[in-house]
């Protein structure tokens, strides 16, 4: 009977301890004025570790272009690579967003002008993958709506992101 009173405590106490909240902690530098889909990758053999600010990943996003994209709208992208692998498992999200201009100099993005959808992945033939989190950024349409649900054609952008990067990286 002291035997199964003891497992239970030892149980319950396990069990406790791994109800620590977790939090995702990275600050994303995204250039100034960029509005559409921005794109991270995890994991990429000889990209560069994402640096530490305090307890905050730095992810720097830089915008560039996509020829399969030239005509639309939206031909610019927000992109980063590391080979940091993807760690951020976190129940709430503790992230923070900066607009970076040509001096370094920070200003803060509003919640209402972030959309943020969550991560995904790919796998090639050889079992070889890559980790992805994708969110959107705009500075014209703030607010609740595009907090919620983003922005039709930055996920057709994004689409097209995601089939150039497929195709690059495998």
């Amino acid at each position: 009977m002291i035997r199964i009173a003891f497992l239970i405590g030892i149980l319950l106490v396990g069990g406790c301890s791994f109800n620590e909240t977790e939090y995702t902690n990275d600050i994303y530098l995204i250039p100034e004025g960029y509005e559409g889909s921005i794109i991270i990758f995890y994991g990429i053999p000889g990209e560069p570790v994402l640096e530490q600010q305090g307890d905050f990943s730095v992810i720097p996003v830089k915008k560039e272009f996509l020829e399969s994209m030239a005509l639309s709208e939206y031909p610019y992208y927000g992109v980063s690579l590391t080979s940091t692998p993807y760690e951020n498992e976190g129940e709430i999200t503790n992230d923070k967003f900066f607009y970076v201009d040509s001096n370094g100099e920070r200003t803060s993005i509003q919640e209402e002008c972030i959309h943020q959808r969550g991560t995904g992945g790919f796998t090639n033939n050889d079992e070889t993958s890559v980790v992805y989190y994708d969110f959107q950024v705009t500075m014209s349409e703030c607010g609740q709506k595009f907090w919620f649900d983003g922005k039709d054609s930055y996920f057709d952008q994004l689409k097209e992101v995601k089939d150039y990067w497929f195709n690059e990286l495998y």
